[in-house]
């Protein structure tokens, strides 16, 4: 099943709360073997109940009488096990409903919520996301109930049309794309048909692809970079040592809020208060304090929050600003940024960006050393 961010759909939305529009999931496929259906025991004797596994779109062609296994409390357990799992795996992008019968009344039709049975039929460690060679990126993503996929590449992050949209190819539930070294720095969206359980309908999404190494500024495309690209490195990035590790026993490790550092220090430009700069003031009462508790015994710094957390579509950027975290981070730049100044950081380490811009990152100069920062590249 994909996972991403749901930027927009067509036919209907999909609601957070339920509406005349969406029904009640009563079907889980628990596993190759079993289905489970909700059915109140006390409507009708459910011993009189058969179970239908229909495609909804072609109820002609795909029309299989699921038998009963056992009833358990308002639960009927229902056998699938004589569809074979190849069968299954044909069957899991279809709008596939259960309609639940009583002679040849209709009592419910309801979607089926499929995640345990595509936890039973689809495994890869096939990579996903973008990989790269000397000619080309790949795309793949892995969405096995997806009925098409096609991808959207843009110009810029704020193109208003694609420069062109392609289909992606399936196999085994893993959908690959093949471009050009020439797209790095453009953009891309993908465009997801799944048959959605609640709607009884298909429904076309558009989102970011979920392994996306960085993105737009409003956080609604996905960037093309080859993080092993030297033009997207910091100088010394891959001669970067990390500090020696500290054992899990020995850890004592400080959490703080990176606004709440800073955000009422008088002695430092009130423009840098309460933002990832503020810590690049080396002598604002936050470095103070941080110098203080590596005094104490702290060894590990934990900042939050570090990505942002609602779709914006631009960004303020003072100069030196100096968010510092773990591993390379997904920022989200404005679109027309086109370079940093260098960054000053309290904790040492590396930082990598990746956003808005093919060649966005900045070496982190360590002026003091209060807490271990574990920067992986």
């Amino acid at each position: 099943m994909l996972f991403a961010s749901v930027i927009s759909v067509s036919l209907m939305a999909v609601p957070l709360k339920k509406n005349s529009n969406e029904k009640d999931v009563l079907a889980y496929w628990i596993d190759s073997q079993h289905m489970a259906v909700q059915v109140p025991g006390n409507v009708i004797p459910r011993s009189s109940l058969t179970f239908f596994l229909r495609d909804q779109a072609t109820p002609a062609v795909f029309n299989v009488q699921l038998p009963v296994l056992s009833y358990n409390n308002d639960w009927v357990i229902l056998n699938t096990s004589a569809l074979t799992r190849a069968v299954q795996k044909e069957l899991v992008d279809q709008a596939l409903v259960l309609d639940v019968m009583s002679g040849t009344f209709l009592m419910n039709r309801t979607g089926i919520a499929l995640t345990g049975l595509l936890d039973d039929l689809f495994y890869t460690d096939a990579p996903l996301g973008q990989s790269w060679s000397k000619t080309e990126v790949e795309i793949k993503i892995w969405s096995p109930t997806a009925r098409q996929v096609t991808l959207h590449v843009y110009q810029s992050a704020d193109s208003p049309e694609p420069v062109f949209s392609e289909p992606l190819r399936s196999n085994d539930g893993i959908w690959t794309a093949h471009l050009s070294r020439q797209f790095s720095g453009f953009y891309y969206q993908l465009e997801v048909r799944n048959f959605f359980p609640n709607l009884l309908n298909y429904v076309d999404a558009v989102i970011t692809d979920p392994y996306s190494p960085g993105l737009s500024a409003d956080g609604k495309r996905t960037l093309l970079i080859d993080l092993d690209d030297t033009s997207t490195k910091p100088d010394g990035w891959d001669s970067y040592r990390l500090p020696s590790p500290v054992k899990t026993i020995d850890s004592v490790i400080y959490e703080s809020h990176i606004r709440d550092l800073t955000a009422a220090d008088k002695g430092i430009p009130e423009k840098f208060r309460g933002k990832y700069s503020g810590l690049s003031q080396e002598h604002s009462r936050a470095v103070l304090h941080l110098k203080e508790l590596k005094e104490a015994g702290i060894t590990h710094l934990h900042l939050l929050p570090f990505n942002d957390f609602q779709p914006f579509r631009k960004i303020r950027l003072i100069s030196r600003a100096s968010p510092t975290g773990n591993g390379i981070l997904r920022m989200k730049l404005p679109p027309r940024l086109r370079a940093f100044g260098k960054m000053t950081t309290t904790t040492g380490g590396t930082i990598r960006y990746t956003g808005s811009v093919p060649k966005a990152a900045t070496q982190l100069t360590a002026t003091a050393s209060p807490a271990r920062l574990n920067c992986a590249k």
